[in-house]
C-alpha cells in the first residue's frame, strides 16, 4: 500500500498563483497524516542579502532576510497547512531540491507548473520539468491556472 509520510513541496514567492495548490497538499498531507516540507531555494544574491539589516543597524546572519520573507510568504498563504516545515536553501533549485529528497527521505513532491511551451522550457527551464526527470520519488504536478 502507498504511504506517504514526507511531502516536498516547493514554493516560489514570486510566482502569481502559485498558492492556489495548497488545497491539494493539505488533503493529501491529511490523507496520510504526512509531514509537509515547505522549501524555497533562494539565488545566492538573494540568500546573502543584508539589505533590512544594514538599515536597522543590526548584523544578520546569511539567510536571514530571505528566511524572514519566506515565512511571512507562508504564514499568509499557506495557513491551511498544519505546522509545515519551513526550509530556506542557497542555490540552484532544481539542484537542491533533488539533494533535499534524498538527504530527508522525501516520499512525493507537490508542486505548481506553469505549462509553459516546449520552446519557453527550452530556453529558460523547468524545474518541475528537471524534478519530474531526475526524481526517485513520484512527482504531483498542478497547474494553479487550471485548477
Amino acid at each position: 500500500m502507498v504511504n506517504y509520510t514526507k511531502i516536498l513541496f516547493p514554493v516560489d514567492i514570486y510566482k502569481k498563483n502559485f498558492f492556489r495548490i495548497v488545497p491539494h497538499v493539505k488533503a493529501l498531507a491529511e490523507h496520510f497524516d504526512a509531514e509537509v516540507h515547505l522549501v524555497y531555494v533562494a539565488k545566492t544574491n538573494e540568500y546573502y542579502r543584508d539589505d533590512e539589516c544594514a538599515v536597522r543597524d543590526a548584523k544578520c546572519e546569511h539567510g536571514q532576510v530571505i528566511t524572514r520573507t519566506v515565512n511571512e510568504f507562508v504564514q499568509k498563504h499557506c495557513s491551511a497547512l498544519s505546522k509545515p516545515k519551513v526550509v530556506v536553501l542557497d542555490g540552484e533549485p532544481d539542484v537542491e531540491l533533488l539533494a533535499y529528497i534524498k538527504n530527508m527521505n522525501i516520499d512525493i513532491v507537490m508542486m505548481a507548473t506553469r505549462g509553459r511551451s516546449p520552446v519557453g522550457k527550452a530556453l529558460l527551464g523547468s524545474v518541475a520539468g528537471s524534478l519530474a526527470f531526475n526524481a526517485s520519488v513520484p512527482i504531483f504536478l498542478v497547474r494553479p491556472d487550471k485548477d
